[in-house]
């Protein structure tokens, strides 16, 4: 995809993959349940429901994927997004933040 880093920031696009990757995942496994359910409930056969349950959530996750990926490269990242990410990067937790031995790094052996 050299083509797309004349188009967009290297950030909108590793932010674009993120949120594809992340909805084809969360696709996966109600894509999996719904057709291997039905194609159990027609036909009784089970290692049938399963492939089909299989291939149906596969090809739901990518287009999950891929309309979520398309959604950031043509809407840019979404303001709560930034917000969220900016705020992660200012955030010291408590405890290091406390502890003076934190400041001096991690131990070294």
């Amino acid at each position: 995809m050299k083509f797309l880093s004349k188009i967009v920031s290297p950030a909108l696009h590793e932010a674009a993959v993120r949120a594809g990757l992340r909805t084809a995942l969360t696709t996966l496994a109600p894509g999996l349940i719904l057709p291997a359910g039905l194609t159990v409930a027609l036909t009784g056969e089970w290692f049938a429901a399963l492939l089909v349950g299989l291939a149906l959530a596969v090809v739901t996750a990518v287009i999950s994927g891929l309309q979520s990926y398309a959604s950031f490269i043509a809407k840019g990242i979404p303001e709560p997004y930034v917000t969220a990410a900016i705020e992660q990067a200012d955030y010291v937790p408590r405890h290091a933040a406390a502890d003076p031995i934190s400041e001096r790094g991690p131990p070294t052996f």
